[in-house]
């Protein structure tokens, strides 16, 4: 009984364990910085476009990207951006936002400035995005390496869980660190719009010295600026370590450089494309072998072929109960027309980039045109329009 019992106890943690690794994903970003801030590429209703990373600020853009990101519900609001730095004028609903495919949201609020001298303009971004957007993964930020990693369920690999904290977080996500300057413990709010290390309205402590978790940061420049509400950490802390927010969990890590080794992310290997199948493609392989969206803005079909695309879901029974029928035209068109397969749980970013909000959808591409969209499992009608419109 007791053997049976054993055998029952390890079948049971293995596919916990294995669910486990089938829920989780890390993706590492390559970021941008303009003027000391962190700059990260955004996808918002199928637009691409730079925004400057302000965790303990607010979700803003500019009032002339509205009808570019098709902003609705806009309305009037009494909101205020912290420290007063840029003017709101309205709020708004974005319909979907991600920023690779870890993070993803729908019907995320937003506001929306008129200011025309901020500094989002200056630098020629559409806005600000804030902490909400990553509330539920695990952002880390590695500036010595210029990276973002979005992790799921936990944190990357290489951040020890001796390095650990509880936070506090704010109504807007923002993040309150624990830190000891001079001595003495204060709650610093992370804020990647100061470019120093700490800054306060007033003097905090005799002497100079800072210690986060278990990292010493030797003479540390203590900014002071009337206008702080808050003690404030700023991106100067990135100077001397690797941070990692897991709000969740509401946990921050933070290890130093020198005790860091970052492994070199795998190089992502294209899929190989077989005719006359129903061929499974990522996000690099929707941009290597259809259309670089992230470089091209009319949208222009590589290859010699027309295409067929599918996005679908295992959890989705009409995509289920069409993939047999997809298989059988992928057959029937061998020669003809080049068949793909998109996973919309997986490939966010291709869904928010081409505003997939049902399942299955089809993309039919002609060699030179635009793609036909359809929605539903709908075998005869896919059919016609492939005699009619792609061959």
């Amino acid at each position: 009984m007791k053997k049976i019992l054993l055998l029952i106890s390890i079948f049971l943690f293995a596919a916990v364990l294995s669910a486990q690794v089938q829920n989780s994903s890390t993706e590492v970003i390559n970021y941008k910085e303009k003027d000391g801030f962190i700059i990260i590429d955004l996808t918002i209703n199928g637009s691409v476009a730079p925004f400057l990373l302000d965790l303990a600020g607010k979700t803003l853009i500019l009032d002339e990207f509205v009808d570019k990101f098709k902003i609705v519900d806009l309305r009037e609001t009494s909101d205020k951006y912290p420290n007063n730095k840029i003017e709101i004028d309205k709020g708004g609903i974005i319909k979907t936002i991600s920023f690779g495919n870890n993070v993803f949201a729908n019907e995320y609020k937003v506001n929306i400035t008129k200011d025309k001298e901020n500094i989002i303009r200056k630098l020629g971004l559409a806005g600000i995005v804030n902490g909400t957007l990553f509330k539920n993964c695990v952002l880390t930020i590695d500036k010595k390496n210029k990276r973002i990693t979005t992790s799921i369920p936990y944190r990357p690999g290489y951040i020890s869980i001796k390095e650990r904290d509880k936070i506090v977080l704010t109504p807007e996500n923002g993040v309150m660190l624990n830190g000891e300057i001079n001595g003495q413990q204060y709650k610093l709010l992370f804020d990647t719009w100061e470019k120093g290390l700490v800054t306060s309205s007033h003097k905090m402590g005799n002497g100079n010295s800072l210690k986060m978790i278990n990292v010493n940061i030797p003479d540390p420049k203590i900014d002071i600026k009337k206008n702080v509400v808050l003690p404030t950490i700023g991106l100067g802390l990135l100077d001397h370590g690797i941070i990692s927010i897991d709000y969740l969990r509401s946990t921050f890590y933070f290890q130093s450089h020198d005790k860091t080794i970052v492994k070199e992310e795998a190089k992502q290997t294209l899929s190989t494309i077989v005719p006359g199948k129903m061929n499974s493609i990522t996000r690099d392989d929707f941009i290597h072998y259809i259309f670089d969206y992230k470089n091209e803005s009319e949208f222009v079909l590589k290859g010699d072929k027309p295409v067929v695309i599918d996005f679908w879901a295992s959890w989705c029974i009409p995509c289920m109960r069409m993939m047999p029928e997809m298989e059988k035209m992928a057959e029937k068109y061998k020669d003809k027309v080049i068949f793909y397969k998109v996973n919309a749980d997986k490939e966010k970013e291709l869904c928010a980039m081409f505003n997939v909000l049902a399942l299955p959808t089809l993309f039919f591409i002609p060699k030179n045109g635009a793609p036909i969209v359809e929605v539903g499992a709908l075998p005869e009608k896919y059919i016609e329009i492939i005699e009619t419109k792609l061959l």
